[in-house]
């Protein structure tokens, strides 16, 4: 992997119009076989089953069916309900046929550091019914998770799956906690680019370009289809602030 990097540096003290561009030659590089990023609502391909047919609370109540767009372009489940339950809803994609070597991604995180939910995600080769996902081993259960914007990986043919057709499925197995939101469901292909770009910022940026940027040292962590990483950190600068005298 080679990683080269440009930058516009902030225009006025104390702005946040910074950018970096990660340009990357070489390795193992990826192309993207499936992707939803909920920014029209859940997608009507997808399937949602609220098993638990519990009601939410009034608070979170706008999240009425198991999974619902957010109205931040990404999905939500709640797990507080009222009265007190355990949730059960699933967030369901639709077939997705995959090659060698595939990698599922997506980003996830629960607002609430004292009430965490918890997730597990499950894979189908048969169907998109809770039976279908429940006689294969669970691809990972995260437990719980981050109250930021996490990306997560999971190698599908490590997993011992390749050259098939599958479903994929989140699973909200929280106990009277809060809300999990998901976004940016992603299964890549190592035949051609786009590479994974991770960028230590705060959301994290997973676009080969970060933006809004404060004046500051940023890292930028990239990775091809064979786990291969390559890091380098790019440091903003800013003018000093304007100062009047009489």
């Amino acid at each position: 992997l080679t990683l080269t990097t440009s930058k516009n540096n902030i225009n006025c003290n104390g702005g946040s119009n910074g950018s970096i561009t990660a340009t990357v030659i070489g390795g193992n590089p990826f192309t993207t076989v499936f992707y939803a990023d909920f920014q029209n609502n859940i997608p009507t391909d997808f399937t949602v089953i609220n098993n638990d047919n519990l009601n939410p609370a009034t608070n979170v109540n706008y999240v009425f069916d198991g999974w619902v767009e957010s109205g931040d372009s990404c999905a939500v489940s709640t797990s507080w309900y009222d009265p007190i339950g355990v949730s059960d809803d699933w967030l369901i994609t639709p077939k997705i046929t995959i090659g060698p070597n595939s990698i599922l991604s997506w980003r996830a995180f629960t607002p609430d550091s004292n009430f965490r939910d918890s997730y597990e995600v499950r894979i189908s080769v048969n169907g998109k019914t809770i039976s279908d996902f429940l006689s294969n081993a669970t691809l990972s259960v995260i437990d719980p998770e981050n109250t930021s914007w996490t990306t997560r990986f999971i190698n599908l043919d490590s997993a011992g799956y390749s050259n098939v057709s599958i479903y994929v499925a989140f699973r909200n197995i929280s106990n009277d906690k809060f809300l999990l939101f998901i976004d940016d469901i992603k299964i890549i292909d190592n035949d051609m680019v786009p590479y994974l770009y991770s960028w230590n910022t705060s959301p994290v940026q997973n676009s080969l370009t970060a933006t809004g940027l404060k004046a500051g040292t940023y890292t930028v962590t990239i990775t091809d289809s064979k786990s291969c990483t390559l890091s380098q950190s790019i440091t903003l600068t800013e003018p000093s602030p304007l100062t009047v005298t009489t």
